[in-house]
């Protein structure tokens, strides 16, 4: 069991973390409003993802695939919501204090953005189907298989925030705040682009 949970941990890591529309618009959020303000926003990401873990394990437990229309549909709102985010991150003003109207993303923006996140759900499709954890009751596989990928997330979620605390001192120049506030912006939109893809080719 425990080589089970140390393949799954790892794995998580990998897939979890790697860079995509969540932890780089948590990253972003971090650079340009420091990590008390993009504490929120990762509150919200954190509930999105639970989210994730409970549709797509019911999805495959019950439903394997019949709701492929939906999902589908599902899949090109998170990819239009993540549209939104990056114009919002790359046309945050470069001083906050010039600008009091200007506000981090919210709760509910992390929330919609990592609950129709399709990196997320190609990655649980992926952990779910080929790293369950071998319980012998099916249901305690997937809760379990659920709990531990949710810890990872939060863990990954609280490194990219700070990771985007650690370049905030050079966005303190207009011109480079801006080219990293776009860089940001545009990776984000190009990791659920190619998530997209994935799953439409296949």
């Amino acid at each position: 069991m425990f080589e089970a949970y140390s393949s799954l941990i790892i794995f998580g890591l990998l897939m979890l973390g790697s860079p995509g529309p969540a932890p780089l618009a948590v990253a972003a959020t971090g650079a340009v409003f420091g990590v008390r303000k993009g504490f929120t926003f990762l509150l919200g990401l954190v509930l999105g993802f639970a989210l994730v873990l409970v549709i797509q394990g019911l999805a495959l437990f019950f439903l394997v695939g019949e709701n492929a229309l939906l999902m589908d549909a599902l899949q090109v709102f998170g990819f239009l919501y993540v549209l939104f985010i990056a114009y919002k991150i790359a046309n945050a003003p470069i001083h906050q204090a010039d600008n009091v109207l200007s506000a981090p993303p919210s709760l509910l923006d992390g929330l919609i953005l990592n609950a129709t996140n399709p990196k997320a759900y190609a990655a649980m499709t992926i952990i779910y189907s080929q790293m369950l954890l071998p319980y012998s009751r099916l249901e305690l596989a997937y809760v379990m298989t659920a709990l531990v990928c949710f810890l990872v997330v939060v863990l990954i979620d609280f490194l990219w925030l700070f990771l985007g605390k650690l370049i905030r001192p050079m966005l303190q120049d207009p011109k480079v705040g801006r080219l990293v506030r776009w860089v940001f912006a545009v990776l984000m939109v190009v990791a659920v682009f190619v998530a997209m893809y994935k799953n439409f080719s296949k």
